[in-house]
C-alpha cells in the first residue's frame, strides 16, 4: 500500500514538472486508482469498526436479560420474565416497505399475566 502511495506521488509529482499527453493519462489513472483503493480502505475499516461494535452489544446481552428479568417478575410465584418484548417494526414511506427490523423491547415483559384482582 505504501508503495502505491509513492508510485501515484512520483507521477503525480512528474505531471506537474513535465507536463504531456502521456503523463496526463498517466496520473489521471494514478489518481483514479489512488481514490478506488483509498474507498475500499475506508470501507474494510468501517466493515471491522461495526463488526466489533456489534460484538460488544451481543456481549452485554446476558447482563440486559438479567436487568429485564430483576425488573420484571410475578410477584407472588417468583417466576421471572424469559425475554423481553419483541415485535417486528417496518420501515417505508408512501405506502412502500423498505425494510423491516427486528425490535427488542426490554420495558415490557412477556410470559406473565397480569392479575385480574389487584392489577
Amino acid at each position: 500500500m505504501i508503495s502505491l502511495i509513492v508510485v501515484f506521488a512520483f507521477l503525480i509529482w512528474r505531471y506537474f514538472h513535465d507536463p504531456g499527453g502521456f503523463w496526463d493519462w498517466l496520473t489521471l489513472a494514478g489518481v483514479c486508482l489512488s481514490v478506488a483503493l483509498l474507498l475500499i480502505v475506508i470501507g474494510v475499516i468501517y466493515g471491522v469498526v461495526n463488526e466489533i461494535k456489534i460484538k460488544q452489544y451481543q456481549a452485554q446481552e446476558p447482563e440486559r436479560l438479567k436487568q429485564h428479568q430483576a425488573r420484571f417478575y410475578c410477584y407472588i410465584c417468583g417466576k421471572p420474565s424469559p425475554q423481553p418484548y419483541q415485535y417486528w417494526d417496518n420501515y417505508g414511506e408512501n405506502g412502500q416497505l423498505y425494510s423491516s427490523f427486528l425490535v427488542t423491547d426490554y420495558n415490557k415483559p412477556t410470559e406473565l399475566v397480569q392479575c385480574a384482582r389487584c392489577q
